[in-house]
């Protein structure tokens, strides 16, 4: 069977979508090579589209801007203003997988980034946390962003 079922996914919420492998496999990506939906250990979930901000520190500015919106599409923009830094804005767009147990983990893969590692981000009911790719740790200070558009 190559049916798949999609579940909009809440923060914090378990996810209860079942999906035939092969069916998601041959149908996470386009011809662009944008996936459908995120990708949960194999299984097909859709987040709706959410919109976080905040400042994140900056070791050489007073803060960094961060507006970051998870399109319900599996896609990504974040567009980010070094405060202080002339011609300091940045904005990056890429693809997100969910992972973890509870689906609270999130990898931000950008696009035209290839030696760019992703981004590793824990979600919370209201609020997204930049965590350390290597060992999933928060940094100090605490990278948060809070939900401004579930």
């Amino acid at each position: 069977c190559n049916k798949k079922e999609e579940t909009i996914v809440q923060p914090n919420e378990p996810v209860t979508a079942t999906a035939d492998a092969a069916a998601v496999d041959a149908t996470a990506t386009t011809g662009t090579h944008q996936p459908e939906v995120a990708v949960v250990d194999g299984v097909g979930v859709v987040l709706p589209q959410s919109t976080y901000t905040g400042t994140l520190p900056c070791a050489d500015c007073s803060g960094v801007q961060t507006d970051l919106t998870l399109n319900s599409d599996g896609t990504f923009v974040m567009k980010q203003d070094y405060l202080g830094k002339p011609n300091g804005q940045v904005t990056t767009q890429g693809t997100y997988d969910i992972n973890g147990v509870d689906n609270q983990y999130v990898l931000l893969h950008p696009n035209d980034h290839a030696d760019t590692p992703p981004y590793l981000i824990y979600m919370d009911k209201d609020s997204v946390q930049f965590r350390d790719l290597e060992n999933g740790e928060t940094p100090t200070p605490s990278h948060t962003l809070l939900l401004v558009n579930p």
